[in-house]
Formats: C-alpha cells, sequence, structure tokens
C-alpha cells in the first residue's frame, strides 16, 4: 500500500478516536496494524489543543470562587457586583455552547459554571431590588426546577440529582 494512502488512513484513525466514532482500544489497535506497530506519536496541534483546553477548565472553574469573593467580601457596588457576575456568565455561557463535545470536560465545567452564575446573579438581583423572600423563593425555586429540566433534557444524572436536592432545601427553607 502507498504511504500517502496510509497516511489517509492513519488521519481517519484519528479523527475517529478523536470523536469517539469507535472505542480507543480499536482505533489503537488499527493504528499499531496500519504503522507496523509504531504507533502514532501525538502532534502538535494535538498538545497545544489539550494545554489550551486545560487553561479554558482553569479559568472557568476559577469564576466561581472569584464570583463568591466578589459578592461577599468586597464593599463593591451591588450594580458593579452585577456587571461582573454577568461578565462571568457570559464567557462561561460562551465556554459552554462552543463545546460540541458532550464527552469534553469544558463543556460539564461551562454548564455548572453558567448555572450557579445564574443563580448568583438571581441572589444579587433580589438584594438589589430588596424582594420579599417570598419572591425570592419562587426565583430560587424556578431557578433549581430549569436545572432539573436541564439535566433531564441532556440526560446529564448529576445535574438532575442537584437541582431535586437544592429544591428540596429550598422547600425546607419555606416550610421552616
Amino acid at each position: 500500500m502507498s504511504e500517502d494512502r496510509i497516511a489517509t488512513i492513519v488521519r481517519e484513525i484519528n479523527y475517529w478516536k478523536e470523536h469517539h466514532l469507535l472505542p480507543d482500544t480499536y482505533c489503537d489497535f488499527l493504528l499499531a496494524l496500519y504503522t507496523n506497530g509504531e504507533g502514532v506519536t501525538e502532534t502538535e496541534n494535538n498538545a497545544k489543543k489539550r494545554h489550551k483546553n486545560s487553561l479554558q477548565i482553569i479559568l472557568v472553574s476559577i469564576l466561581l470562587p472569584f464570583s463568591f469573593y466578589v459578592i461577599y467580601f468586597t464593599q463593591v457596588e451591588l450594580f458593579l457586583q452585577l456587571g461582573m457576575l454577568l461578565l462571568f456568565l457570559c464567557y462561561s455561557g460562551w465556554t459552554y455552547a462552543s463545546m460540541k463535545n458532550r464527552y469534553n470536560a469544558l463543556y460539564h465545567a461551562g454548564l455548572i459554571t453558567s448555572l450557579f452564575l445564574i443563580f448568583l446573579i438571581t441572589l444579587t438581583l433580589g438584594k438589589l431590588f430588596q424582594f420579599h423572600d417570598s419572591y425570592t423563593s419562587l426565583f430560587f425555586t424556578v431557578n433549581f426546577c430549569s436545572w432539573i429540566l436541564i439535566g433531564r433534557r441532556q440526560r446529564l444524572k448529576y445535574l438532575v440529582f442537584t437541582g431535586i436536592v437544592a429544591l428540596l432545601f429550598t422547600c425546607l427553607y419555606i416550610i421552616l
């Protein structure tokens, strides 16, 4: 078989492996078969992509602690806090929306961070407009019900579980 044809097949197998079209063990076997046991080393593009992904996961993960810091430990005006939260929400929402692959950790990190930031924005709006506790509890209930619905729609068990637990705590808060 010609070298060009083998290179094309190897690229195609790497594509399958990257997009989870075949299990990794099958792809490794096929790569070993077509490269005569030498395998294919990771290219610089894949290494750069992995480093970029890791950096984005770290940035998205830092957004939540920094949001709590801005809200609870600084003397920043509420409008500025809300603006910063909206900016953080835009970034985490962008990372979530830009990920097409559900198996990527950035997809889940962006989703979780976005949902918690929406929760914090709801809390900040409640403080800003000085809503009555019943309105705030209603907003929290709607927020947590949306977590459950998103979890069911996307088949994410951890999101459904978290929404149910948060909804139970909200109900206990309302009752007590």
